[in-house]
């Protein structure tokens, strides 16, 4: 059997649907205690250790206080359980690291950084102050109270499969350094920028930069060329969505290709490959690996129980955004039908604009859990994957045979689909086991333990 990645000691879950097959819930005082191998959590330094300029991190609890001359910096309080002291950018990076800037969100730069110690990726934000007028009116700038909970989830999920593993967060003040120019200059000759040059950026800027481990590269600029590939993004996705979900009540409710990194962790078996060996298996022939990334609309429960999210009615143009081409038309559609379920409890195939009212008028939140949403974006990465399969493979008999293959499991995703239909990642992956894509020993690799739900099935 091709080589599984291992997580170490499995975890207990907290959702009542699923325990036969994630496990009983833990008392709800305990911590967690599933550490992932493949992305260990980095441990503190000793206090008279040097600090490393890439994992650096005040490790005490309370209120932020950004102070311009002597006055509280109100707009940054919702950070205040973070304990953040504003920083130089020369304390964070020194002239030894590498910078390179690789992707741009709608509210973030993404840079990698390396040096001696390593290499991490870096989400750089800038926060709208105060202090600072023009970043009030920066589109790209975030405010504080948007960022709290996407800080809060990644530090809740670095801990479970398939999720980016959260290493540090700075708050950084001041003109960016020239290393950071440097970076901005090379990828904006490669492809437009819609960010503000950096020269632009002011003594009074104050940027959040999230430091993550190094997951490689989003699934967009990664091409599906074997359709073992394909078997392994699909199945990686529904067993991490599906174990956040038992664990965290967790909904990403944004889970397009760029929100998606794969990495080629282990040499891929396509060589050795013999289809009668394994059966139906089809799980862990690529040596693929891939991870969940960028929380910026997700849901989850935290370990006080207490539940992150972010209020989607902010800003409402999402669920009114267009787009033919087939890819980002899927995409928006699923916010529309989020916001439809969410409201009226449909699965509808008419992903119309449903904003002629705030949805809080109607009795609902964005903070309930409705994890059919985390089924809209399995379907949405269901059809990406098989598009790329087919622009840069082409062999239409092979594509034949996988949907021929997941036929079922396309029906009961569909939005037209009544009876049957799957209405969270749980049951998606109770179907792939079923259908024998993934074996026992293998979710038992990834921390999920099946042995009673398997007996039972």
């Amino acid at each position: 059997m091709p080589a599984l990645r291992k997580y170490g000691t499995k975890r207990s879950t907290s959702s009542a649907v699923s325990s036969n097959i994630f496990g009983r819930s833990p008392p709800a005082a305990a911590g967690p205690s599933f550490v992932p191998d493949p992305l260990p959590i980095p441990s503190r330094p000793a206090a008279a250790a040097p600090r490393d300029p890439l994992s650096e991190l005040s490790s005490n609890l309370g209120a932020l206080v950004l102070k311009e001359r002597g006055k509280p910096e109100y707009t940054l309080l919702p950070l205040a359980t973070f304990q953040l002291f504003p920083k130089s950018w020369g304390t964070v990076f020194s002239s030894a690291d590498k910078l390179e800037k690789i992707a741009e969100a709608s509210y973030a730069e993404v840079f990698r950084c390396s040096n001696a110690s390593g290499t991490s990726i870096l989400k750089v934000m800038q926060l709208k102050v105060s202090t600072n007028p023009a970043s009030l009116d920066e589109i790209h700038a975030s405010s504080a109270e948007m960022v709290v909970s996407e800080l809060q989830i990644m530090d809740v999920l670095t801990e479970v499969p398939g999720f980016v593993q959260l290493k540090e967060f700075h708050l950084i003040k001041g003109h960016p350094g020239a290393h950071f120019k440097k970076a901005w200059d090379a990828f904006s000759t490669i492809r437009p920028t819609e960010y503000p040059n950096p020269d632009d950026y002011t003594s009074q800027s104050v940027f959040l930069v999230i430091e993550l481990g190094d997951a490689g590269e989003v699934l967009e600029n990664k091409p599906m060329k074997q359709i073992e590939q394909v078997w392994d993004v699909l199945l990686q996705v529904i067993i991490a969505l599906a174990r956040a979900e038992a664990t965290n009540e967790f909904e990403h409710r944004d889970l397009h290709e760029n929100n998606v990194c794969v990495l080629q962790a282990s040499d891929s078996s396509l060589t050795s490959f013999n289809p009668t060996e394994y059966g139906d298996l089809k799980l862990g022939f690529s040596g693929l690996q891939i991870t969940i990334i960028d929380y910026g609309l997700s849901r989850a429960k935290l370990r006080n129980q207490k539940v992150a999210f972010n209020d989607l009615e902010q800003d409402l143009s999402l669920f009114r955004s267009y787009d033919n081409r087939e890819n980002p038309k899927m995409q928006y559609d699923n916010y529309r039908r989020m916001r439809t379920y969410l409201t009226t409890g449909e699965r509808t195939a008419n992903a119309v604009p449903n904003n002629t009212k705030n949805i809080n008028e109607l009795g609902h939140s964005w903070k309930e859990y409705t994890p059919y949403s985390n089924v809209l974006w399995i379907r949405y990465l269901y059809f990406y994957l098989q598009r790329d399969f087919k622009k840069h493979n082409g062999d239409k008999a092979v594509l034949k045979e996988f949907q021929e293959q997941t036929k079922e499991l396309r029906t009961r995703m569909d939005t037209r689909t009544k009876d049957g239909a799957f209405m969270s990642a749980q049951e998606v992956l109770i179907h792939v086991v079923e259908q024998g894509w993934v074996s026992e020993e293998q979710l038992e690799e990834r921390g999920v333990d099946s042995s009673s739900f398997l007996s039972e099935a």
